[in-house]
């Protein structure tokens, strides 16, 4: 009973985070007197999951504009032996691997983009390297909440079995998929391994998953009420110490929510480590993944755990 309750507790928890109305706060604000250029790039160790490097300038905070892309940039991506030229495929900001790209364990990548802003010619580099996964992933579940909490549609909560090694930091940005279907990164939740350093880990909550008719119209079929046969993906990503301070930045409340895709608002004072000839945001990354599924056979399903 004791886990039963444990579990309730962490989804209170994570609805909160997600959910949670703050007190009001006073903002003061000044006119933006500069355009800073935005990086998002992201490496993994596999083939199917991101390999791209996102270019954009920044808009004042309160603009109702959307991102603007910046078209035409040289991306090149190095591994310390061979270079790669990242390529714009569909004229909106984001330039991909080519085929068959991935990372590896033990290579430090460097990024090098030349891209006009404002009609001038600039520079900018960046380097990370992968680090280990320090979590050995075994199973994955689901619990149904109902249809109550928060006037939801419905709700489910992803749960995750595992082993954590103390002897390697990580933290972990863990993504749930539906069919082939992922959430946006921007609802991932990101986790600190202080709260299982060493232990082994029993259904702890890495997910959320809420049917609405907001959701499906905004995030399509992996917002789509589970059914039996819809598979269930997790993918986690093994975060550096400095991507893991970029997005508790960009987070705000280190919770489960972010300003992604960036960076349409990002906050100026966020750590980068990019670095060039004009004003620069954002973060070029590189991660080690682990993943696991789980095909769901009850929608409705309600786990009870003995000690």
């Amino acid at each position: 009973m004791r886990r039963k309750v444990l579990i309730t507790q962490c989804i209170i928890l994570m609805l909160a985070v997600l959910y949670a109305c703050s007190e009001p706060i006073t903002v003061h604000t000044r006119k933006m007197d500069r355009t800073y250029f935005i990086v998002e790039g992201l490496l993994t160790d596999r083939e199917d999951l991101e390999q791209y490097v996102k270019l954009s300038v920044s808009v004042p905070y309160f603009s109702e504009e959307g991102i603007k892309p910046v078209h035409d940039a040289e991306v090149v991506v190095s591994d310390g032996e061979t270079e790669f030229l990242f390529t714009e495929q569909a004229a909106d900001g984001e330039y991909h691997a080519p085929e068959g790209f991935k990372a590896f364990l033990g290579k430090k990548y460097k990024l090098s983009v030349k891209a006009v802003v404002e009609g001038e010619t600039h520079q900018y580099e960046a380097e990370d390297e992968m680090p280990v996964v320090g979590f050995e992933l075994e199973k994955i579940d689901y619990l149904y909440n109902g249809n109550t909490p928060q006037k939801l549609d419905s709700l489910w909560t992803v749960l995750l079995w595992g082993k954590d090694d103390l002897s390697i930091k990580n933290n972990y940005l863990a993504c749930i998929s539906v069919n082939g279907y992922r959430l946006p990164l921007g609802s991932c939740f990101m986790m600190e391994d202080k709260y299982f350093s060493g232990k082994k880990v029993e259904a702890f909550p890495v997910g959320l998953l809420s049917q609405t008719a907001e959701n499906l119209k905004n995030n399509g079929p992996c917002a789509k009420f589970l059914e039996e046969g819809d598979v269930l993906t997790l993918d986690g990503y093994a975060l550096s110490p400095g991507y893991f301070q970029f997005l508790s930045c960009i987070h705000g409340d280190g919770g489960s929510t972010s300003n992604m895709p960036l960076m349409s608002t990002q906050p100026v004072n966020a750590p980068t480590n990019l670095h060039g000839d004009g004003y620069v945001l954002g973060y070029f990354a590189v991660c080690s993944t682990l993943s696991t599924s789980v095909t769901v056979t009850d929608p409705y399903q309600v786990i009870e755990y003995h000690p």
